[in-house]
């Protein structure tokens, strides 16, 4: 069904139909409206959102939010987005906007990038982009189309400053020193996934600190590929510590600490005695509270994001946010 159809069945133009949509019932009589009403509830018929928006110009009030690279199912398990949502909520409540999650793979990105292209044209004003690539296919997209965006993370391109994030390069940068200061000399690292921005950060920091220190990097002690938030890098741990030289430093998100757990227990050796460790992405400090950790203020991040988007979306000027991480030595 559609207008037209809806018109020809009650007899009247398709003007009053669009009136009627609209609730400019005043421009209608009450026997039109009632015709009208009549075989819309016959019909089961559902106006098009988007194109009433299209027509009408008007924002939607509604904000997308990309999290690209992980499993729909995986976003109610990891409390990283719990508590960026929170704060992103708090800011689209106020505001009176809504928002829709939208899971997004990055290995099929252009139907991914069409489809938020196309929502994009009435129905979303705008996105807010988790889980960005240092060459984001979906950045470089919205930048040329002109749709409006944050990126949650640092795009370290000068002319792209719509961007809010946590500066992991410094936060890695004050966790190598703090284990350097400790003693450590073989210090392994998790960076999660190479191609993500926040890995790039970290693996960033964590090298410029060693070089200052003049500490040669061994590139065994780099753990990549893995996910810093749902997959187990169990094995990889399992490896590095049973070489002759094994790593006597270790930062590492708190998802992977437990993994760290399970092969100090297959191995036989203390994390207390034999280890110094730094945790990144320490959401709910459920770990034993005598490790050192970077803390990280996840809802304020979100604030700000939201923030600068809708900032952005009314026409005033942003500026990029990143916030530093800040050491508590245990």
């Amino acid at each position: 069904m559609n207008i037209s159809m809806i018109a020809e069945r009650a007899g009247v133009s398709k003007s009053s139909v669009s009136n009627y949509l609209n609730n400019k019932n005043g421009k209608l009589s009450a026997e039109t409206a009632d015709r009208i009403a009549k075989v819309i509830q016959e019909s089961n018929y559902i106006p098009s959102f988007g194109a009433r928006r299209l027509k009408s110009l008007k924002p939607s009030k509604t904000i997308g939010i990309v999290i690209k690279d992980t499993l729909l199912q995986s976003m109610f398990s990891i409390p990283f987005y719990g508590l960026m949502m929170k704060g992103i909520g708090s800011v689209l409540d106020k505001a009176g906007y809504n928002a829709i999650i939208i899971p997004a793979n990055d290995n099929d990105s252009s139907k991914y990038i069409n489809y938020l292209k196309e929502l994009s044209r009435g129905l979303v004003d705008g996105y807010l982009l988790f889980n960005i690539h240092v060459e984001d296919k979906y950045v470089k997209e919205f930048s040329q189309l002109g749709i409006p965006f944050i990126c949650m993370g640092n795009m370290f391109n000068e002319n792209l400053q719509n961007y809010v994030g946590t500066d992991y390069q410094t936060g890695a940068k004050y966790a190598t020193r703090y284990l350097l200061t400790q003693g450590s000399k073989n210090i392994a690292i998790s960076i999660g996934i190479p191609e993500s921005i926040v890995s790039k950060q970290l693996f960033d920091g964590f090298t410029e600190e060693m070089k200052n220190a003049g500490v040669p990097i061994d590139e065994n002690l780099v753990i990549k590929g893995k996910s810093d938030m749902d997959e187990s890098i169990f094995d990889e741990l399992l490896t590095l510590f049973q070489q002759p030289t094994r790593p006597d430093g270790v930062l590492l998100p708190e998802c992977h600490f437990y993994d760290l757990v399970e092969v100090s227990k297959v191995l036989g050796f203390d994390l207390f005695k034999d280890l110094n460790i730094v945790l990144y992405n320490y959401y709910f400090r459920m770990v034993d509270m005598t490790f050192s950790y970077l803390d990280i203020p996840y809802e304020e991040v979100g604030v700000a994001a939201a923030t600068n988007l809708l900032n952005l979306l009314n026409g005033k000027t942003i500026q990029p946010i990143l916030f530093k991480p800040r050491l508590v030595m245990r």
